[in-house]
């Protein structure tokens, strides 16, 4: 179908007028953070670092917020204070400015080309593991769509994915189908030969093994479930709250 040229006065206009929407919003549409902060301190001795986050908010996104925050159960509620000394003050950052924006602000430039390594992995799963902890279904959400999102961009996906994430926690279903389809989508035959351990992690292996007989049975679709841009990996369906997208 052809296309109707466009002048440059005219596209610039609707630059302005996309630019007008993004900028202005109604006063009744902006972000509920309330009034009231908490202090939460991460990381320990010389490496800990203090956040100060919208009570409203954090409580919206994790459950672990909002159980500590209760003035009638915990002193760190009535002190309006959370220590979380055994974290790294890093990815909480992260999911600091996950809480502010929607967003997962991860992306490094620190790729080795040489060693093939890519920090950027292992902050996301840290993240998710973070986000398990805090009991934050949107964040651990976001995360995954942060992992997709770079795959895609990259054109690459990281062998070590699976491992990583077995070793920090027990991925969640959602999460394990993602590790899953990874390998049925993405591997080649040379990848097999650096995951010789795949057999160590038996949760994932039968994961792998049951994706490949789904395809075997509805077939394989032409691009990865990934690409779709949708809820396909996301927690929230479960758990029959709205999707993180929604929130922001």
């Amino acid at each position: 179908m052809a296309s109707t040229p466009v002048s440059s006065k005219k596209r610039k206009a609707a630059e302005e007028t996309t630019l007008q929407h993004r900028v202005r919003g109604r006063l009744a549409e902006a972000p509920k953070t309330g009034t009231r902060t908490v202090a939460v301190h991460v990381g320990d001795g010389t490496r800990m670092k203090t956040f100060d986050v919208y009570q409203d908010v954090v409580v919206r996104h994790s459950e672990f917020f909002k159980a500590a925050l209760k003035p009638e159960t915990w002193k760190e509620g009535q002190e309006r204070s959370v220590s979380l000394p055994e974290d790294h003050a890093k990815y909480f950052e992260i999911f600091f400015h996950f809480l502010n924006s929607g967003r997962v602000f991860s992306d490094r430039d620190d790729y080795n080309t040489e060693t093939k390594v890519d920090y950027e992995w292992f902050q996301l799963i840290n993240c998710w593991a973070l986000g398990h902890k805090l009991l934050s279904t949107s964040f651990r959400d976001a995360v995954l769509d942060a992992i997709t999102t770079k795959m895609m961009d990259d054109n690459r996906w990281c062998l070590d994915l699976y491992r990583e994430s077995f070793k920090k926690s027990t991925p969640s279903p959602k999460f394990r189908c993602l590790l899953a389809d990874i390998v049925v989508y993405m591997y080649r035959d040379e990848d097999w030969k650096d995951c010789e351990d795949i057999v160590k992690f038996p949760e994932h292996l039968l994961d792998v093994a049951k994706a490949f007989d789904k395809i075997k049975v509805s077939g394989r679709s032409a691009t990865a479930p990934w690409t779709n841009n949708d809820c396909t990996y996301h927690e929230h369906v479960a758990d029959g709250t709205p999707c993180y997208k929604t929130l922001f």
